[in-house]
C-alpha cells in the first residue's frame, strides 16, 4: 500500500517522518524525504497505520488511523461448522454466518458457502463485483435471520456480482419490490427462489430485476401482492432464461397481473412457465407481456383471472416461438392466449388461427409427453417435451440468438436447421 504524507499549517517544511505500518510502536520507515512511502504487503484483514512528523522548526504532530486498510482475501469461506476465526481463508476457520464475511469481502471476492440453512440479519448488498457462491440449490439456503419486519434477502448492483448454486428464501419486503433479490444488474445462475412474498402493494415476489441475467434458475411459490408473483421484469436490458417459473402467486388484491411474470421490458427465453395463478381480476395467469419479448417458451397448467390463462399480450410485448396449452381462467373455462392476438407470431394456441406458413401459428394438440392435471398450484404431472409426431417440431422462426444456443434441457437449440416450439427441443430418434 502507497501512503503520502499530506501537511497542513504555517510551516509545512517536514524534515523527518516516522511510519508505523503495523501499529506496533516502532518505526517500520523513518528518515528524511519519506513523504511518499510503500508498505509491506497487508495480510487479509483490517490494519491501521500511524505517521510522526517533524518540521524545520522542531515541531511534531502525530496522527494515527485504526482500521485504514482494508485487504479481503481472493476467497472467504463460510460454514456452519467454522471456527469463525477472520479472516476465514478455509473451511476449518471460515465464518459461521454470511454478514460477517461480506462485511471483510471486497470487489474480487467469491464467498464460499457450505451446506446449510444460513439466517440473514441483513439484506446482502452485492454492490461490488463478489461471488456468492453455494454448494448446490439443495444444499446452500439463505433464509431471513428474523420472521417479522422488513427482510428482502439479496440486493444487486454491479454488472459483475454473481449469486449461483444455492436457495434464496422466505423474503419479505414492503419497499418497492423483489423479496427474495432486487437487481438492477449482475447474475443469478443454477439458483433457487421460492417462499419469498411482497406486500403494501408491491410487485415481484421473487425477483424484481431492472438489469442483468437470471439463469438456469427454479422461480417457484413466490407471491407478489400486485404484479408479477415470481419475477418483475422492467428493463431492456434484463434477461431471463432457461427458468422454471413454477407456482407463483400475483395480485392478493384482485385485479393484479402475471402469476409468474410480470414483463414490462427485457427478454424471457427457453423457459417454462407452469402453475401460477393471478388475481381474480387479472390477466396473464403465467406472464403478463406488456413490453418486451417472450420467447420459446413453455406455457402450461396456468390460471388466469378474466383473461389470458396462459399469457396476456400487448403492445408493445411479443410473445414468439412459444406454446400455450391447457391454461385456464378462474371460471374455468379454458383460455392460453389473451391481449391482442398480432402480438403473437410463430406460437402454438388454441385461440390463434392456424397459419404455419403466414404467422406461422399452429392452433392443434402440442403433443406432450405427458400432459398433467389441475391449475395454478394444483398442477401436477407434466412432462412438457414434444412426442415425435408433434406438429411443434421444425416450426419456429429461427432467430439470430439461437446459433450454437442450448434448450431447457441442455441440448442444442437447433436440429435439423429449424427449430422446434417451446422451451424443449426434440431428439432424433435413436
Amino acid at each position: 500500500v502507497t501512503f503520502t504524507a499530506q501537511p497542513a499549517g504555517a510551516n509545512t517544511n517536514l524534515t523527518w517522518y516516522g511510519w508505523d505500518f503495523d501499529l506496533d510502536g516502532n518505526w517500520d520507515l523513518s528518515g528524511a524525504g519519506l513523504g511518499t512511502v510503500t508498505s509491506p504487503p497487508y495480510p487479509p484483514g483490517y490494519h491501521g497505520v500511524a505517521l510522526t512528523v517533524s518540521n524545520a522548526a522542531a515541531e511534531r504532530a502525530s496522527i494515527t488511523n485504526l482500521n485504514f486498510i482494508h485487504v479481503a482475501p481472493a476467497v472467504l469461506y463460510v460454514s456452519l461448522l467454522g471456527s469463525h476465526q477472520p479472516p476465514f481463508t478455509n473451511w476449518a476457520t471460515a465464518a459461521t454466518n454470511l454478514d460477517v464475511a461480506r462485511q471483510l469481502a471486497l470487489g474480487g471476492t467469491t464467498i464460499r458457502i457450505t451446506n446449510g440453512v444460513y439466517g440473514i440479519s441483513n439484506t446482502v448488498v452485492l454492490d461490488e463485483a463478489i461471488i456468492l457462491s453455494g454448494a448446490g440449490a439443495q444444499a446452500t439456503i439463505l433464509t431471513p435471520a428474523v420472521a417479522s419486519g422488513e427482510r428482502r434477502v439479496i440486493q444487486m448492483t454491479d454488472s459483475n456480482a454473481v449469486i449461483e448454486d444455492l436457495t434464496v428464501s422466505n423474503g419479505y419486503t414492503t419497499v418497492f419490490g423483489g423479496a427474495g433479490i432486487l437487481m438492477s444488474a449482475g447474475t443469478v445462475r443454477r439458483c433457487a427462489v421460492v417462499k419469498n412474498w411482497t406486500s403494501n402493494n408491491k410487485h415481484g415476489g421473487g425477483i424484481f430485476i431492472t438489469g442483468g441475467r437470471v439463469t438456469d434458475s427454479l422461480i417457484q411459490n413466490n407471491i407478489a401482492h400486485l404484479n408479477g408473483g415470481g419475477l418483475y421484469i422492467d428493463g431492456a436490458q434484463a434477461i431471463v432464461s432457461h427458468c422454471r417459473i413454477i407456482g407463483n402467486t400475483s395480485g392478493m388484491n384482485a385485479g393484479y397481473h402475471g402469476g409468474g411474470i410480470q414483463l414490462n421490458a427485457g427478454t424471457v427465453r427457453n423457459c417454462l412457465i407452469v402453475g401460477n395463478t393471478c388475481g381474480s381480476g387479472g390477466v396473464g395467469g403465467g406472464l403478463r407481456v406488456d413490453g418486451g419479448l417472450l420467447e420459446s417458451s413453455t406455457i402450461i397448467g396456468n390460471r388466469g383471472g378474466s383473461a389470458g390463462g396462459g399469457v396476456s399480450a400487448s403492445s408493445p410485448g411479443t410473445v414468439t416461438n412459444s406454446i400455450l396449452y391447457d391454461n385456464t381462467l378462474a371460471d374455468g373455462s379454458t383460455n392460453n392466449a389473451g391481449g391482442t392476438l398480432s402480438r403473437y407470431g410463430y406460437c402454438c394456441a388454441p385461440e390463434l388461427t392456424h397459419d404455419p406458413l403466414g404467422t406461422g401459428h399452429i392452433n392443434g394438440n402440442p403433443l406432450f409427453r405427458l400432459l398433467g392435471t389441475g391449475y395454478g398450484a394444483a398442477r401436477t404431472g407434466d412432462d412438457p417435451r414434444l412426442n415425435s409426431g408433434s406438429p411443434c417440431i421444425g416450426a419456429a422462426l429461427r432467430l439470430p440468438w439461437m446459433t450454437d444456443a442450448i434448450d431447457l434441457d441442455g441440448n442444442v437449440r437447433v436440429l435439423g436447421g429449424t427449430p422446434d416450439l417451446g422451451a424443449y427441443e426434440t431428439l432424433p430418434t435413436p
